[in-house]
């Protein structure tokens, strides 16, 4: 994994969630959550190499798979340009590993696209923890003596869907476990699945 990436996506996100203090939408007494809540569904695979190494192209794909449910609920937005959301996960890993992985993490998106009136597109920026119930195996072929049920997690995601669609949407994610460099007991490397799905709002 990219110390740059590491260091940059995290700090990011806290500068966006900052700067949504003086822009923040004002709650209103009773106001709807029914635009503001989402379930995303997704599959992926894993990849071998760091999550630098584009997946296909710098790094190839492993036969390590999962199926992830993530139901998240926005919580602030700066103006119309981006919104903060809390997000939690649960994946079933299978074939290559078999356990269950559970995250919870806080989101950025950047939602202002020039591109939104013929397809609307948000990139999304996510930090949190992940625990998995068992270590999992790619991640011990890659440090065998450097593993931990409990890791960091990063995700990036992509969306996208026709502009008229308020409810239903294509994602693409990298969703990614890793040990940010010792900080969690030591663990220097993680694991890396790319997968796509969809997200309904209700």
């Amino acid at each position: 994994m990219s110390r740059l990436t590491t260091s940059i996506a995290p700090l990011g996100l806290a500068i966006l969630v900052a700067s949504a203090g003086d822009g923040a939408r004002a709650e209103e007494p009773g106001l709807d959550l029914s635009d503001r809540f989402a379930v995303s569904v997704y599959g992926a695979i894993g990849t071998d190499g760091g999550i630098e190494d584009v997946p296909g192209l710098d790094a190839d794909f492993n036969s390590a798979y999962m199926v992830a449910v993530a139901p998240s609920l926005e919580f602030a937005r700066w103006r119309d340009l981006a919104a903060f959301e809390v997000e939690g996960q649960v994946a079933q890993h299978f074939n290559k590993q078999d356990h269950t992985e559970f995250n919870a993490l806080v989101v950025g998106r950047w939602l202002k696209f020039p591109w939104n009136e013929t397809v609307r597109t948000s990139f999304a920026i996510g930090e949190g923890v992940s625990y998995a119930t068992e270590i999992p195996e790619i991640e011990r072929e890659r440090s065998p003596n450097e593993t931990d049920h409990i890791l960091n997690y990063l995700m990036l995601e992509l969306e996208l869907a026709p502009p008229d669609e308020e409810r239903w949407s294509f994602i693409a994610r990298i969703h990614h476990r890793s040990g940010v460099f010792g900080l969690f007991d030591g663990v220097s490397r993680g694991s890396n699945f790319l997968g796509a799905g969809v997200k309904v709002r209700f």
